[in-house]
């Protein structure tokens, strides 16, 4: 269409210039009338089918440039409105996220109030010398379980400030998802044995290498084993097992505590939702953590998921695309 537009404007151009002539033109408007009797002073033709054709070809050379010009000005038109709605979806989204921001801020302040009063409580009852030294120790555990409420909600603050409410993965490498999760047990074992909460991996993955983010998967596994510790019933195993099957890496953790109700299921990766039975049992949380952990996992390809039985316990899945190469390092450069 390109080069058949202008071939076309060509053609009539030439129509034009040998419909009229110089000398054709004046004689025409030289004679009262407008007779097309041939000039005596023109020394050539000068025919009615000439002048016909000429008109002829300026109308199509017209046509043909406002055909052509108006083409371009659509072609404008559509980027500027394609660009105009892309800014009004960035707007949109933007002023979402202020909202969902907005929201977070008041209600991690409110969540904060509850550790931080009862760290302050039990300070100054430690500090009240009336008060029996028994008493005192058996305040202690009070305070560390206050401390790790606290430090919860800090890192869901840190991880929404690192990665956002639209996670994008950034940067990818190859990671071991055993390693990984035997770092993240490491780090919670302390936090599991004050509740009485046991910890099991079990592997049977042949290679549990996959491409993706440290920083974002250590914050999935963190997130979904504190809550396998957090709302089981003080006892039993948190038991976490990784398999593999058609090239997906399937990681797993299972509960025996207080489950979710049916009629909440559906909404338990949503922003800030808290089941009834979590917040009946008191348990500080912001409702980010199942919503972070999808959002990161689906941001890696992957899908997650959970069964759970009310008062039985609930298991936790998701799954990433096994790395079946994994990338070796780069070989350190060599001193000269």
């Amino acid at each position: 269409m390109r080069v058949v537009v202008p071939i076309f404007i060509l053609l009539a151009s030439v129509i034009v210039l040998w419909g009229f002539d110089v000398g054709s033109v004046s004689a025409v408007f030289a004679r009262e009338g407008f007779s097309l009797a041939p000039p005596s002073e023109s020394g050539g033709e000068f025919s009615q089918g000439r002048i016909i054709a000429g008109i002829a070809g300026v109308y199509i050379l017209f046509t043909g440039i406002v055909w052509w010009s108006s083409r371009a000005i659509l072609k404008q038109a559509h980027e500027i409105k394609s660009y105009a709605d892309r800014l009004a979806e960035s707007l949109k989204k933007e002023k979402e996220l202020s909202a969902v921001k907005d929201q977070f801020i008041t209600m991690a302040s409110h969540q904060l109030n509850t550790p931080i009063s009862v760290i302050k409580w039990t300070a100054e009852l430690m500090g009240d010398k009336t008060i029996a030294r028994d008493l005192k120790q058996n305040s202690l555990p009070t305070i560390a379980q206050a401390a790790d409420e606290l430090a919860s909600i800090v890192a869901d603050i840190l991880t929404v400030s690192e990665i956002g409410f639209r996670y994008e993965k950034r940067s990818a490498a190859t990671l071991n998802l055993l390693t990984l999760t035997h770092d993240t047990v490491s780090a919670l074992a302390r936090h599991a044995s004050m509740r009485g909460v046991g910890l099991e991996v079990k592997n049977t993955a042949s290679d549990a290498a996959f491409l993706g983010d440290a920083f974002a998967m250590k914050k999935v596994l963190e997130n979904l084993i504190q809550n396998a510790i957090h709302y089981s019933n003080g006892k039993g195993v948190v038991a976490i097992e990784i398999s593999e099957t058609n090239g997906l890496l399937r990681w797993a953790v299972r509960d025996n505590g207080i489950g979710i109700s049916k009629e909440e299921q559906s909404r338990i990766f949503e922003k800030f939702f808290r089941a009834k039975n979590a917040v009946e049992r008191k348990n500080v949380g912001t409702g980010l953590g199942l919503f972070i952990a999808k959002t990161i996992v689906e941001g890696h390809g992957g899908t997650i998921g959970f069964e759970s039985e009310e008062g039985k316990g609930s298991t936790f899945y998701f799954t990433v695309t096994r790395n079946s190469h994994p990338v070796s390092p780069p070989a350190p450069a060599k001193k000269e």
